[in-house]
Formats: C-alpha cells, structure tokens, sequence
C-alpha cells in the first residue's frame, strides 16, 4: 500500500488548482460544519437561558443577561493581557484549554448579551411591526462623524 502524504500528491498540479481544490474543500467545511454548528450553540443556549433563567420573569431574565454578557465581555477583553501572560503558547496544554476556555466564555457571553438586548426590546415594545421599524431605523442610523478608535 502506497500512502503518499497530501503535500506531495498536490506537487504536480498548477498553483491555481490547488488554491481553486483549497477554496472549495474550505468552503464545504464552513458550509456543511461550522455554519450548522455555530447555528447550534446558538440556539442550544439561548434555550438554556430561556428555560432556566428566570423563566416566568422575561424583563429580569433579560436584564440579567444582559448585564452578565456586557460585564463578561468587558471582562474578557480587559484580562487579554493576563490570559496571553498566564497561557503561554509553548506550554501546549495549557494554552489549549485556556484558548477553548476563551472561546467559550465568549460566545456564552455573546449570547447573553444579544439574548439580553432582545427580550428587553420584545418586552418593552412588543413583537409588531412598528418595532421592527424602530429596530431597523436604529440599526441602519449613521451618524457622520466616526468615533471610533484610530491607533
């Protein structure tokens, strides 16, 4: 049995199919894998909280959540300096569990916060069309000086 490695098979063809034979194996993991999986721990979550977060209570459940997404978030991007200092890249096991620590407490907190922001706004302007008005109109309002941060 002849194995030969991939590096090796792909030796003989031009560069741009190997690029074109990249870009589509890339996008059927993307379109097949981590679409439907990130849809998933979306959805798994932001029914956990429903069912378990002050579920009689929406206008608490949705502070709440609210208030534990944004302080997270905050959180995490002030510590990034700790977590690069403490989790070095050459001590692999670690790095690995702190990266996966990370990542999870990001998008747990992520959800939070837009799970939060919605049920507030579903609370207190009801699920109709002028909401989805209001909530477009704020969404698409460009103000005409950016402030954001220029480094």
């Amino acid at each position: 049995m002849n194995c030969k490695p991939l590096s090796s098979a792909f030796r003989k063809y031009p560069e741009p199919v190997k690029h074109a034979v990249w870009f589509v194996m890339d996008q059927v993991i993307c379109g097949v894998l981590v679409g439907p999986l990130t849809v998933f721990v979306w959805w798994g979550s932001w029914s956990l909280l429903n069912s378990y977060l002050f579920p009689e209570r929406m206008e608490i459940s949705g502070f709440v959540c609210a208030a534990i997404g944004n302080c997270g978030l905050l959180t995490l991007a002030f510590t990034q300096s700790l977590w690069k200092r403490y989790l070095p890249v050459d001590r692999t096991l670690h790095w690995v569990f702190g990266y996966h620590l990370y990542t999870v407490l990001c998008v747990f907190c992520n959800v939070c916060h837009w799970r939060g922001m919605w049920t507030i706004l579903d609370h207190y302007t009801g699920v109709n069309l002028f909401s989805s008005w209001i909530t477009y109109a704020i969404g698409s309002y460009k103000p005409e000086r950016n402030y954001s941060i220029r480094t």
